[in-house]
């Protein structure tokens, strides 16, 4: 019988930081707080991604006692063979669920809830008498510091991810479609071993690349990559530039290099003890030395199973500690409205940040 144990989840920091919150614990509907406290497969990238697929009619949650004992709430077809290390609660269909829900919580008074937990269960938690709470946060702070394990899970992210980028600039041709660059990405991060695909962000010239809009690939064009794959439920997020056909603007190289001063001046400033907020505001302080406008929410994100995990935004309190793994982004638009930027990743140890993006910090030259 196979053995199903959380990855990263560790029941002394989750009991802590639910008794200091002054809950009786946490009921959790997100896919990454599920997966995270018990390993069950709610992600995609994590094995079959059924449970993802039918969390409509088969949700799953996860509920975390003051204890940091953790009981499964899911699906019958995801225990058949296997063995979890969360006590379990099974059920056929969503009616099973909110039955099961409300019957556990009778014993529960206050509770914290994360963005996930869906209105009936929140019905569920009302009618068995019990007070709930936004625990979006806790949750959060519960992942944020990262074991082994999981920074392996990242690095070999990180690693399918730099291998694209460090590809894809062979297979460009000249009127390609944007489309037929999204597909080419998704393809090789498959087959470099991404279990999925968490985001691919193109962009030709100054193009909206939230959308997909299919424009052709033309000679002498700045075009942004901002990729990221997942391997075991574990993302990464990692962006460059390229030029096609032609010499790159000294304004735009020139541009380049004082993102990646201010970056590498926000890697030195960077050390356990540091508030995020702290951070974003060093990051003001180098736009302004600069002479630039510092247009942005935030200097970057700490990453895990999820993409953004914790934004380093000018009211964020989270402490910087050892084992964090941080993402820092800073940008500046050119005389055409590009976002001229640089995005690397950092492991945060007892000595500061150190950055294990390798991927050369260049904007990349392909010929057509």
């Amino acid at each position: 019988m196979k053995k199903i144990e959380p990855l990263g989840y560790n029941s002394q920091t989750a009991s802590e930081i639910i008794k200091n919150s002054g809950l009786d614990g946490l009921l959790l509907g997100a896919p990454e707080n599920v997966y995270y406290t018990t390993g069950c497969p709610t992600l995609p990238g994590t094995g079959n991604p059924i449970l993802y697929a039918l969390r409509n009619t088969a949700p799953s949650f996860a509920y975390v006692n003051s204890d940091g004992d953790v009981t499964l709430f899911t699906w019958f077809g995801v225990t058949l063979g296997v063995e979890y290390s969360a006590e379990l609660v099974t059920y056929a269909d969503i009616n099973g669920a909110k039955d099961e829900l409300q019957t556990f919580l009778l014993k529960t008074k206050k509770v914290g809830v994360d963005y996930g937990v869906p209105y009936y269960a929140l019905q569920a938690l009302k009618n068995a008498g019990s007070e709930s709470v936004d625990a979006d946060n806790i949750a959060v702070l519960m992942r944020l510091v990262k074991n082994q394990k999981e920074i392996q899970m990242l690095k070999k992210s990180l690693h399918i991810t730099q291998d694209v980028l460090m590809g894809i600039g062979s297979r460009l041709r000249a009127g390609m479609s944007r489309k037929s660059v999204l597909a080419e990405a998704r393809s090789m991060m498959m087959q470099y071993g991404a279990t999925a695909v968490d985001h691919l962000t193109v962009a030709f010239g100054a193009s909206n690349p939230e959308i997909l809009i299919d424009e052709l690939l033309e000679r002498k064009q700045l075009i942004t990559m901002d990729l990221g794959a997942i391997y075991e439920g574990y993302t990464s997020d990692v962006r460059r530039l390229y030029y096609t056909d032609g010499n790159i603007a000294q304004s735009d190289l020139k541009l380049f290099e004082t993102v990646i001063n201010m970056i590498d001046s926000l890697q030195d400033f960077m050390e356990p003890g540091k508030t995020y907020s702290q951070i974003y505001e060093k990051a003001v302080k180098l736009y302004e030395k600069n002479g630039y406008d510092p247009l942005f929410a935030s200097a970057g994100h700490s990453i895990g199973l999820v993409t953004e995990e914790s934004p380093l935004s000018p009211d964020n309190s989270t402490v910087l500690s050892k084992n964090m793994v941080i993402n820092l982004e800073l940008y500046i638009p050119n005389e055409n409205g590009i976002m001229v930027g640089d995005e690397e990743t950092y492991f945060i140890d007892v000595k500061g940040a150190k950055r294990i993006t390798n991927l050369d910090r260049k904007i990349f030259e392909v010929k057509l």
